[in-house]
């Protein structure tokens, strides 16, 4: 039985507390890496639409996680599809091989589009382009209250068809509080709720996506401490919930000075046997890569300078890769899938 997403509203004087205000510092940068804890728990839209208003607490410690992820923020210089997104500072990479690209100012965050892969091999590439007007994600800053509506323009291709795109965004910042996750507490939270409704039309015909948003954020932190995100893509519903298992603290550095902020390995997943690449790096000079099973044992280290991992050996599985120096000297990790 899948555990209940809790609400208690707090009882603490408001005027005992300052709310928090959500800037650009929250925004992710190139080279931060969230992992994400993606949950199968069920969605209860009474629930959330009550659990407004000052000093909330939203109780989710019992959220049920059936996969952990990752999404890298990347340089979009260093994506295959930068041309397509010439005026975005940040790209985010998802665990589906979705791709997003920002613009980043200290008044707005936005989306100049997004590419993903679809269909069965040999996939496609999906790319939806806000050429004509850029959507404005969130405005910045902005605390408990605030509220704001946009629209957005441009084209999106598919299967060598190609199309056009229009939508809309309403944003309210609803509540702020404390957040409670299965990693920890976060005070300082603001959630907002946000509906979009896009209209992509191609031959003429047009079908309507809807989305329904609950997404929460710390003052104190970078990226969504949790997102809860209910969507209609004109034929069916699909649900997701997911929350920042590690959240970044305001004002840390994510570039490492061994040039490993974009690391990332390619293919992941992986069939059993194919040879994986450590993409991303800038200096490979005395890079060891060692793999670790869901034991925590140690079941391949690669030789120094080496940015391929052969693995016939390893079965289907999740495995850790650790990234050091020669000397030993850890400097990032990352995921290997084998299916």
């Amino acid at each position: 039985m899948k555990p209940t997403l809790l609400f208690a509203c707090a009882i603490a004087p408001v005027a005992l507390f300052a709310q928090p205000n959500i800037t650009q510092l929250n925004i992710p940068v190139i080279g931060d890496v969230a992992t994400i804890g993606r949950c199968s728990d069920p969605i209860d839209t009474v629930a959330l639409n009550a659990s407004t208003g000052a000093m909330q607490t939203w109780d989710f410690s019992g959220l049920t996680e059936f996969a952990e992820e990752e999404i890298l923020f990347v340089d979009p210089a260093s994506t295959p599809y930068v041309a397509d997104f010439p005026n975005s500072g940040l790209c985010g990479i998802t665990w589906d091989n979705a791709y997003t690209y920002y613009v980043v100012s200290s008044s707005e965050l936005q989306s100049e589009g997004s590419t993903i892969l679809i269909g069965p091999p040999p996939e496609d590439t999906a790319k939806y382009l806000m050429n004509v007007d850029l959507e404005r994600v969130i405005e910045l800053p902005y605390t408990y209250g605030d509220q704001f509506s946009d629209t957005y323009s441009g084209t999106f291709s598919a299967a060598g068809f190609v199309g056009t795109m229009n939508g809309t965004v309403e944003l309210e910042a609803d509540g702020y509080g404390t957040l409670i996750l299965p990693t920890g507490t976060y005070t300082n939270a603001v959630r907002y709720r946000m509906d979009r409704v896009q209209n992509n039309t191609i031959f003429g015909n047009t079908t309507v996506n809807t989305s329904k948003q609950w997404a929460w954020v710390s003052s104190d932190h970078r990226f969504w401490l949790l997102l809860i995100d209910i969507d209609f893509d004109g034929f069916g519903f699909s649900e997701q919930v997911w929350y920042d298992k590690d959240p970044i603290f305001v004002g840390s550095s994510a570039v490492n000075e061994h040039g490993l902020e974009n690391v990332r390995i390619h293919p992941s997943p992986a069939a059993q046997g194919t040879a994986v690449t450590i993409v991303g790096i800038t200096n490979t000079s005395g890079l060891r890569a060692e793999v670790i099973d869901a034991l925590g044992r140690s079941v391949l280290v690669t030789s120094a300078g080496e940015t391929t991992i052969a693995t016939g050996h390893l079965v289907a599985g999740t495995y850790l890769v650790r990234l050091s120096t020669a000397s030993g000297t850890e400097m990032r990790s990352t995921r290997l899938v084998i299916q």
